[in-house]
């Protein structure tokens, strides 16, 4: 058996790593997970629509009534014991968490990008943090899988490209240009797969011509006790308990929060399209 330890040197080494749980207990939660989402997909927020308005993702699912589960997969130990080798067991908290998914003959393609890139784009600093995304089916080089470029995470976080999925101007994408299609690999594995990569691996994926690719995608950084989430709000701690100061602080800072205010503009497509007019116009 491969120790944490050396799938953590593997991670650091190539910029991600596939896990692959031996347990049938664990890959069974992760479809049941799926279905539980696809039977209640009406009552998510989404985001990154296409240029028909087709969306890609359903969003902030750790607040949604399935939390209990997804932190059971996520804190199953042969993800958890990894993740702590990876950052040598500091603190870490969840930025945010997502469902991705594609829409069978739909435009669903996702650029060359870096996860850092899009904090550059929006005047923060990168941060050292990764992405975990647990295959809640199957995943095949039919499904639109995801695409990573091994070793790509050492030459630090590029400059990208902002690219309107329409005129619009409601959803956008960041891009990378000129990387050629031999650079990139294919990551496909079983239902309860998991691949971690790196904040500035770069990555793509493809449309699906086969099924709906349904994946459970959340980003982990260092916590410095005192950052809210993407959403604006008190983030989830992965492997620590904060302290009632910590919480009672978090929860006022968040009231006031641009962040938050900006999801609750985002719920409104004609606010949405307004508000990015007059930003990037």
């Amino acid at each position: 058996m491969i120790s944490p330890k050396d799938v953590a040197l593997e991670f650091e080494k190539r910029g991600f790593v596939l896990i692959e749980p031996s347990k049938q207990c664990f890959r069974r939660k992760c479809g049941s997970l799926k279905d539980g989402f696809v039977s209640s997909k009406e009552n998510f927020r989404t985001a990154f629509a296409n240029e028909g308005g087709t969306p890609r993702h359903l969003i902030n699912i750790l607040r949604s009534d399935n939390k209990n589960s997804i932190l059971d997969i996520l804190k199953d130990s042969s993800i958890f014991e990894v993740v702590n080798e990876i950052f040598m067991e500091i603190d870490l908290e969840f930025t945010h968490s997502k469902i991705s998914f594609k829409t069978v003959g739909a435009n669903s393609d996702w650029l060359s990008h870096q996860d850092n890139g899009y904090r550059l784009a929006n005047g923060n600093k990168p941060r050292a943090g990764l992405a975990m995304m647990v295959f809640l089916e199957d995943v095949t080089v039919k499904d639109g899988p995801l695409e990573v470029i091994p070793y790509s995470h050492k030459n630090g976080t590029l400059e990208h490209k902002r690219i309107w999925a329409s005129s619009e101007k409601v959803d956008y994408q960041l891009g990378l240009d000129g990387l050629p299609d031999h650079s990139f690999t294919k990551i496909t594995g079983s239902v309860g797969s998991v691949l971690l990569f790196h904040n500035d691996t770069i990555h793509r994926s493809g449309a699906s011509t086969r099924s709906s690719r349904y994946c459970m995608i959340v980003e982990l950084r260092h916590s410095d006790h005192k950052s809210l989430d993407y959403y604006g709000l008190p983030p989830f701690p992965y492997n620590y308990s904060p302290g009632w100061i910590e919480i009672i602080s978090k929860n006022i800072r968040s009231l006031f929060n641009t962040g938050r205010i900006w999801m609750i503009v985002k719920r409104s497509k004609s606010l949405t399209k307004w508000v990015r007019r007059i930003a990037f116009r």
